[in-house]
């Protein structure tokens, strides 16, 4: 008895479609977020600040692949299954497969400063920011990861596919924590920075 196949063709397309879209917001997001951090510059600068920098920039070869995979990889999949059983049951091809481009984070910039400036209530309210949009993209991806759980689309192969994207989104939400914290864990060195240094050149 061969395996059952149940695929939804004319529905996937427009799923696919969903997912794309919701994709490039994160996309967008994303890159606002390291524009942001980029920005603290101004109000933030010293070793702990390129620490925080290098950090960052470390996993945005990982969160560009992640991007790669959610907004080109994974609806362009589902759009030539979509064909593929479309071609098949009624002879023609029910959408046009489609591999996009997203927007790379690029990395920001590492300047060696002279000195020290922390404005608390300035970076305070960018860390404010990045956490509103963090926060925003995990909702986006929750419903991508919804989207996919709707997916009518059983044949060879379809529970891997399943099993694997839940893996990326569960390391795509640890990105998302490690870079909340990061900055979290930076603002607080520095700010113990500050406090030792008031201490030392206290005059008793």
């Amino acid at each position: 008895m061969g395996a059952e196949i149940l695929i939804d063709y004319e529905n996937l397309p427009r799923q696919s479609s969903n997912i794309r879209n919701s994709a490039v917001q994160i996309n967008k997001k994303l890159v606002e977020v390291y524009n942001k951090i980029g920005n603290m510059h101004e109000n933030w600068y010293g070793m702990r600040y390129n620490d925080l920098v290098r950090g960052l920039n470390s996993i945005i070869p990982q969160l560009n692949q992640f991007l790669s995979v959610i907004e080109t990889d994974l609806p362009y999949v589902i759009e030539a299954i979509s064909n593929n059983f479309s071609e098949v049951d009624i002879k023609q091809r029910v959408t046009t497969e489609q591999k996009t481009n997203i927007q790379n984070i690029q990395p920001i910039p590492v300047v060696n400063d002279i000195g020290l400036r922390y404005l608390d209530v300035e970076v305070e309210n960018v860390r404010k920011e990045v956490v509103a949009d963090l926060n925003e993209i995990r909702g986006i991806m929750e419903d991508i990861g919804g989207t996919v759980g709707q997916l009518v689309m059983e044949c060879d192969g379809s529970e891997e596919f399943k099993s694997q994207f839940s893996k990326l989104k569960e390391s795509f939400n640890q990105s998302l924590s490690n870079i909340e914290n990061t900055v979290v864990e930076y603002m607080n060195k520095t700010k113990i920075q500050i406090e030792k240094a008031e201490k030392a050149n206290t005059v008793s």
